[in-house]
């Protein structure tokens, strides 16, 4: 038996069985070697990460993407971007959208803060503005110093500035009017030029 492991021993040194685990990787090629893009060897079956064993820190310099469109994105200053389409053309600062093309026309317009799908969809260059619900401040193009909360809350406002309408399609066909104040359920909803108005209830 003793003759038989030494055999063993100095076959397996001859042909370099023992020699040291390639610690750098070097041996890898694409898609799998290190320091080239990451790709899976086949298509949307492999995971990174599971349930129950989790990687620790994810450090990026760019955008995450999701089903081919990116979903969640902070290019620029101060900026951030969650959902599809979301500030996808911002050249602005200090913007926060989230939602389904949340922002997706904003380029200067800074300071905004938009929350629901299509809130301040075509809002470009208007700042200060806070949109908050599906459809709010979706027509706000140059508007300044908006507050809108409720579904579909200044909908069709196009530069409209110092106004605020709480409710569910409060304002919603405003499209000039300045400095009005909306507060309940399609409050002021056929207004559209009218300024310096105060309605508070519902219709």
């Amino acid at each position: 038996m003793k003759r038989i492991l030494l055999g063993l021993l100095s076959a397996g040194m001859a042909m370099g069985s023992f020699a040291q685990a390639n610690t750098e990787l070097s041996n890898l090629v694409a898609p799998t070697k290190v320091n080239v893009a990451l790709l899976p060897a086949t298509n949307n079956t492999k995971n990174l990460g599971s349930a129950t064993k989790a990687w620790r820190h994810l450090y990026l310099n760019g955008s995450i993407y999701l089903n081919g469109g990116i979903a969640i994105s902070n290019v620029g200053t101060g900026n951030m971007f969650t959902g599809i389409g979301a500030g996808v053309s911002n050249t602005g600062t200090y913007n926060a959208f989230f939602g389904f093309d949340a922002g997706l026309n904003n380029t200067t317009g800074s300071l905004n803060t938009f929350l629901g799908s299509y809130a301040g969809q075509t809002t470009s260059t208007g700042s200060n503005n806070t949109f908050v619900g599906n459809g709010s401040g979706f027509a706000n193009r140059s508007g300044q110093n908006n507050v809108a909360v409720g579904v579909a809350a200044m909908y069709t406002s196009a530069g409209t500035s110092g106004t605020v309408a709480v409710g569910a399609y409060s304002l919603y066909k405003n499209g000039s009017g300045l400095e009005n104040t909306a507060v309940g359920f399609q409050s002021l909803y056929s207004n559209t030029s009218g300024s310096f108005n105060t309605a508070v209830g519902v219709n």
